[in-house]
């Protein structure tokens, strides 16, 4: 009787921690989805920045034509 109530607190301590690295796992993933996720948001917006700050093309026969043979 011994034996059985052992073994299974043993396996019950076993399953606990098989459940408590499962969730930092999973808690690493969604750090790291939000990480990344925040970084291409900046990286998006920073892009979007850039844009409106170039000069416009002042030139207007800038690609007007094409080089089709080279």
């Amino acid at each position: 009787m011994v034996n059985s109530i052992s073994s299974g607190a043993m396996s019950m301590s076993q399953e606990q921690l098989k459940q408590q690295v499962q969730m930092s796992l999973l808690s690493k993933s969604l750090e790291t989805a939000e990480t990344q996720g925040n970084q291409m948001t900046k990286m998006i917006q920073e892009s979007g920045q850039a844009a409106n700050q170039q000069a416009p093309i002042t030139d207007p026969a800038v690609g007007q034509n094409i080089d089709i043979l080279a």
